[in-house]
């Protein structure tokens, strides 16, 4: 049931929810006109009012009309995004034949834009867990865990038991913990570098002092790691 749920609410989020509506777009009808936005703005949209039918990039001259490659729809699931920004980073959004509004890869930035993430990756910890736990004990802790880390998590475990709050060992192995002893156990076939991969983006998900994208060179590894979590989860 929990799986489902995130499965779901991983395709729930979509583009709609996270983009720049078209009528908050700053927008100009010729390239003197966009000169001063493209301090702040990468694109701007042509023209100043109606429908928009192009734009001007920093770099252009003259009006670059819209093109299918260019565009979305607005009910895409937020999650193969990295995908199609890997291509362009930023798309213009579509609905009921016309458009609606504007993306570009730093809104995944954005907290909504986290959660299918989060989700993904939550399920790819669920995966390796959900292959392992009848087989977890405090011999195969000490035996694959460092002694400080299991009397540290021994006692964590204890407190919360103490506190009725007790949920067993999965309530306090974090993400690499379960993946190091899914390793080892060989319930989860993953390289030194995705596990690094997998722990990191999980991290950046979680913690909102941290960005999920901190520069367009991010897109290529949210990408990767995105479809590892995804085909984890996909084999439990």
């Amino acid at each position: 049931m929990r799986s489902s749920l995130l499965s779901q609410l991983i395709g729930e989020v979509t583009v709609e929810q996270v983009m720049a509506p078209a009528r908050n777009l700053s927008r100009a009808d010729t390239k003197e006109e966009a000169a001063p936005m493209h301090s702040d703005f990468d694109v701007i949209p042509y023209p100043k009012r109606g429908e928009i039918a192009g734009y001007f990039l920093r770099d252009s001259s003259h009006v670059i009309p819209i093109e299918t490659k260019v565009l979305i729809s607005h009910s895409t699931p937020i999650i193969d995004l990295p995908h199609i920004f890997l291509s362009r980073p930023f798309s213009f959004v579509i609905a009921a034949h016309r458009i609606s509004g504007y993306i570009h890869y730093s809104d995944l930035n954005k907290p909504i834009a986290r959660v299918p993430f989060f989700g993904a990756f939550q399920m790819a910890e669920r995966a390796i867990w959900d292959r392992i736990e009848e087989r977890i004990s405090d011999d195969i802790l000490l035996k694959h865990l460092e002694k400080k880390r299991f009397d540290r998590l021994r006692g964590l475990k204890k407190n919360r038991k103490r506190g009725n709050a007790d949920l067993g060992w999965q309530d306090v192995l974090s993400l690499p913990d379960i993946i190091r002893i899914g390793r080892r156990l060989h319930q989860a076939r993953l390289t030194d570098d995705e596990t690094t991969l997998l722990v990191e983006y999980r991290n950046r998900t979680a913690h909102a002092n941290k960005q999920l994208i901190e520069k367009e060179g991010d897109i290529r590894s949210l990408c990767q790691v995105a479809s590892l979590a995804l085909r984890l989860a996909g084999s439990s």
